[in-house]
């Protein structure tokens, strides 16, 4: 397994963030309770990956319920 690095990472999260605003652009307002501060647990800021799979599972839960099924 190749680990990526942040800047992957980040990149990433500019794919999420564009399929977002170019899909459900309704769904941008809520990006903004991702919460990107220290947890409680650890004392560091989320790394890119931990945002990254924030957003895609905010994108994956909002497509679930708001796309039909086929």
């Amino acid at each position: 397994m190749v680990l990526k690095t942040e800047s992957e990472w980040t990149q990433d999260v500019i794919g999420v963030l564009d399929t977002i605003d170019n899909k459900f652009p309704e769904l941008s307002k809520f990006i903004e309770e991702i919460p990107v501060k220290p947890s409680s647990k650890s004392r560091r800021l989320p790394s890119m990956e931990e945002y990254h799979d924030s957003l895609k599972n905010l994108l994956r839960k909002y497509e679930q319920s708001h796309i039909p099924c086929k």
